[in-house]
């Protein structure tokens, strides 16, 4: 029962954070205290039979646990999860991912970085940054990662093609590995550009906008022809144009759809002791309570290659850095308050200015956007199609073909700066490239012969 226990232990933990429910820690406690006496009656060779079942992030929960009781036992019962089938070639830098099912394992990695803050033992380290290089670099496609739920060969992108890629629990635990990793290295670029492209590409995606339930789907298909709907390999009788329903398909992404809907300001920022990150184009409001500063970010991104940030209230001196993603064409940018700064932080960097802000402060930032490919390292002439972050996709109605088309990329066109759409001649015949994450309801092609 551990993965139901998890995704319990979690919810009680939450509440108790989130609203100071001391009765929601006295129960995850119990249920605690329960998988504590079960597993240390186990052998070790015992206890990896059962790590061979899903079991979610348990060992993660737990690690929570023990940060808010600090009761040794549940940190001692948290390393007693540990997978040595999959955690030893990690912690080696070894790739042998291939065959095992994608989300029974991304939760176990955040777990890593929770004991190794805990613990201090790098080994946990090592296996959560090793898996995270090894999935982005080698597992993964233009976004997301896993085809039928499942790891295959490393690089093997353009041979795994279908319409069960990029099963969104995968996406919604990859960001929250990220997350973590990052408050270890906020000036990481990477870690943030993959977090913006996966947020933006397939998370905003996910969910229905004509639903008024906010049904979201389980897969987002790279295949020919792909379609967002429900998981019909679970749900054979389910409605095909239909995301998910009232009550007929509940399954783990509805969950995790539901909760990305309500945490999408997650790691739009970040702080240290110098001072404010803006990692995410995002319009919205920060506050810094301690230093008594609001700043408002107003943006149209990603249709507009800028962002603005504005000093609403407040008076401090503290550093502010815009990140300046790895997509970004030649040089970004910079006004400060009507006047444009020197230099074009380069790509990759971070813009970074340490003042003393007032109110009414306003900080704009250009960073321009170009059309690429990007290619699969496995058969190079496919590729997908990018606008800065957003990749872009070719959509053909009910129109249907298992036959991926050859793009012409002399044709690509802006027709629309906002909304983002272009146009090109795709397979002999016109067609209209919107973002993947706007493309519902009618069959659509993110990766082209070129």
């Amino acid at each position: 029962p551990y993965y139901m226990i998890h995704k319990i232990m979690a919810g009680l933990i939450d509440q108790h954070e989130l609203t100071g429910n001391g009765q929601a820690l006295e129960l995850a406690a119990r249920l605690g205290d329960w998988v504590s006496w079960r597993t240390s009656r186990l052998s070790y060779a015992h206890m990896q039979r059962i790590l061979e079942v899903e079991h979610g992030g348990l060992a993660e929960s737990l690690a929570n646990l023990y940060r808010l009781t600090w009761n040794e036992a549940y940190l001692r019962t948290a390393e007693r999860f540990y997978h040595a089938q999959v955690f030893d070639p990690l912690a080696a830098g070894r790739d042998e991912l291939r065959g095992l099912h994608a989300n029974t394992n991304i939760p176990k990695m955040i777990a890593c970085v929770r004991i190794w803050e805990e613990t201090g033992d790098e080994r946990y380290h090592a296996i959560a940054a090793n898996f995270w290089r090894i999935v982005t670099g080698h597992h993964s496609y233009a976004m997301g990662t896993s085809n039928y739920e499942h790891w295959h060969a490393p690089d093997d992108i353009a041979g795994q093609l279908s319409n069960r890629t990029c099963e969104n629990c995968c996406s919604y635990n990859m960001l929250k590995l990220t997350r973590l990793l990052h408050f270890h290295q906020p000036d990481r670029t990477d870690l943030l550009d993959f977090y913006e492209r996966t947020l933006f590409n397939q998370m905003m995606g996910e969910q229905d906008p004509l639903s008024r339930h906010g049904f979201n789907i389980y897969y987002t298909g790279l295949s020919p022809g792909a379609f967002k709907q429900q998981p019909l390999n679970y749900f054979p009788g389910g409605d095909p144009d239909a995301y998910s329903t009232d009550y007929h398909n509940f399954s783990c992404d509805d969950a995790t759809g539901l909760e990305t809907q309500a945490k999408l300001a997650d790691t739009v920022y970040s702080r240290d002791a110098a001072g404010l990150y803006v990692n995410l184009f995002v319009p919205s409001q920060v506050t810094w309570q301690d230093k008594e500063l609001t700043i408002r970010q107003d943006t149209g991104f990603p249709d507009e290659p800028a962002t603005r940030l504005t000093v609403v209230s407040g008076t401090a001196r503290l550093a502010i850095r815009v990140r300046i993603p790895s997509w970004v064409a030649g040089g970004a940018r910079a006004w400060l308050n009507g006047r444009e700064l020197a230099g074009r932080p380069a790509p990759g960097t971070w813009l970074a200015l340490d003042r003393t802000w007032s109110p009414g402060d306003r900080l704009t930032v250009g960073l321009p956007m170009t059309l690429a490919t990007s290619p699969t390292p496995d058969k190079p002439r496919v590729q997908a199609v990018t606008f800065g972050p957003v990749i872009l996709s070719g959509g053909y109605g009910a129109q249907f073909s298992p036959e991926m088309p050859r793009l012409d990329p002399a044709t690509l066109a802006l027709t629309s700066p906002r909304p983002l759409e272009f146009s090109a001649t795709a397979g002999g015949r016109a067609v209209r490239l919107i973002p993947v994450a706007r493309m519902h309801h009618q069959h659509y092609n993110v990766y082209w012969i070129t």
